[in-house]
């Protein structure tokens, strides 16, 4: 169940993609950004269970928007 708290977090958001300005358009490209990079992310960890890739990964599972509003606001 949504709080209040929550409720007025997500009108803040709102509000803030309001400001921007930002189309429907380019909302949906940047939520199948977020999962896209989700969606690798999933798959590099399972390969990495699976012992089929070896070494290091630093996954960024959770962070995806990050990387999406970054790159976003550098382009414009």
């Amino acid at each position: 169940m949504a709080t209040t708290e929550t409720i007025r977090t997500m009108e803040q958001i709102s509000a803030l993609i309001e400001e921007q300005e930002l189309s429907k358009e380019q909302l949906v490209a940047m939520l199948r950004q977020v999962l896209e990079i989700r969606a690798l992310e999933d798959n590099i960890a399972d390969l990495l269970n699976k012992a089929v890739l070896r070494g290091a990964s630093h996954l960024y599972a959770g962070e995806e928007a990050v990387a999406v509003g970054a790159v976003a606001a550098l382009r414009d």
